[in-house]
C-alpha cells in the first residue's frame, strides 16, 4: 500500500517495514553487480538499484553531514535467498557536490497501479508483477487523486530544474576558474572572469544557502529556492488528494522565482560565459564553458 505515514494509530506491535518486499534468489554468487529495476505499465524504469557503489552514493558521501551520518544500502549479491525493499519512491534527483539539501534527494512517491520488478545477474534477468495500492484508510475522488498525482510531478519537475540548472552553472564557475588561473597574466580575461564569477556566486546562493553546513542550520539562517521546492513537494506528496490551495500558491510562487532565476542564468550566459568563450576562441583555447 501506498502509505501516508503515521496516521495516530497506537500499535502493540512493531511496524513492518514500507514499501514492497522483493524476494530474489541468486544459485550462485554473480561475477558482476546485480541490477534490481522497478518499471511501469507503460515498460518505463522508474527507480533502478545497483549491489555496488554508483556516482550518486559517492556524491553523497562527499555531502555527508557529520551530525546526520550517510550509510548507504545496498541489494545482496550473495548467493541464497535474498530481499530488498521497494520504499515506493521513484528515482532520486540528482546529487550535486556541496549542495546541503536537508531534505535529502529521494524522489516523489509512485503513483498507485500495477509495477513489474526485475532482476538482473549474470546476464540473466528475471520479472514479477505486482500492484501498488492506495492506502484504503484514505478517501478522494478519481478526479483529486488525477490532480494531485499532476501536482506532484510538477513539483518534482521543477526541483529536478533547480538542480539542473545549479549543476550547469557550477559547471561554468569551475571552468570559469581553470580557465582564470591557467592565463594569470590576460587583462582582459581577468576582467571578464571576475565580473562572471560575482554574478554567477550571487545567482549559486539564491538556489542554495551558503551558511547552510549542518542538520538545523535552517533554523538560523533561511532556505532558499531548491529546499523550498523540495519541501512543497514532499508536501503535495505526503498530504495526498485532494492538494490544498495554500500548497498550489505556493507552488505558483516558487515557479515565478525560478523563472526568474532562469532569466538571469541567461544573462549570465550571454553577458560573461559568451565573452569567455570568445576569448578563447581567439586564443585558441578549445571547450572552455561548454554547454
Amino acid at each position: 500500500f501506498r502509505s501516508r505515514g503515521w496516521m495516530g494509530e497506537e500499535f502493540e506491535a512493531s511496524n513492518p517495514e514500507s514499501g514492497v518486499p522483493l524476494y530474489y534468489y541468486l544459485e550462485e554468487k554473480p561475477e558482476a553487480a546485480i541490477r534490481l529495476s522497478i518499471l511501469d505499465s507503460s515498460g518505463h524504469v522508474i527507480r533502478e538499484y545497483s549491489s555496488e557503489e554508483s556516482e550518486f552514493e559517492r556524491c553523497l558521501e562527499h555531502n555527508e553531514d557529520p551530525r546526520n551520518p550517510y550509510d548507504a544500502e545496498y541489494p545482496s549479491a550473495d548467493a541464497g535467498l535474498n530481499l530488498w525493499y521497494w520504499d515506493g519512491r521513484r528515482s532520486p534527483f540528482r546529487c550535486i557536490k556541496d549542495n546541503a539539501l536537508y531534505a535529502g534527494l529521494g524522489g516523489p512517491g509512485a503513483p498507485t497501479g500495477r509495477y513489474v520488478a526485475r532482476i538482473e545477474a549474470n546476464g540473466m534477468q528475471s520479472e514479477a508483477e505486482f500492484e501498488w495500492l492506495a492506502d484504503p484508510r484514505l478517501a478522494a475522488t478519481d478526479a483529486e487523486i488525477s490532480e494531485w498525482q499532476g501536482r506532484v510531478d510538477q513539483s518534482a519537475a521543477l526541483v529536478t530544474e533547480i538542480l539542473d540548472g545549479l549543476a550547469q552553472v557550477r559547471m561554468w564557475q569551475s571552468q570559469t576558474t581553470v580557465l582564470a588561473n591557467r592565463f594569470p597574466d590576460q587583462a582582459k580575461l581577468q576582467e571578464v572572469a571576475r565580473a562572471a564569477m560575482s554574478d554567477m556566486e550571487q545567482w549559486d546562493h539564491a538556489i542554495v544557502q551558503p551558511l547552510h553546513e549542518t542538520l538545523e542550520d535552517e533554523d538560523a539562517w533561511e532556505t532558499r529556492l531548491a529546499a523550498q521546492a523540495r519541501f512543497v513537494m514532499d508536501v503535495i506528496d505526503g498530504t495526498g488528494a485532494p492538494v490544498t490551495e495554500g500548497a498550489l500558491t505556493r507552488l505558483s510562487d516558487l515557479e515565478a522565482e525560478w523563472a526568474a532565476l532562469k532569466a538571469q542564468m541567461a544573462t549570465i550566459r550571454k553577458n560573461h560565459i559568451d565573452s569567455l568563450n570568445e576569448w578563447a576562441s581567439e586564443n585558441g583555447v578549445p571547450h572552455v564553458c561548454s554547454e
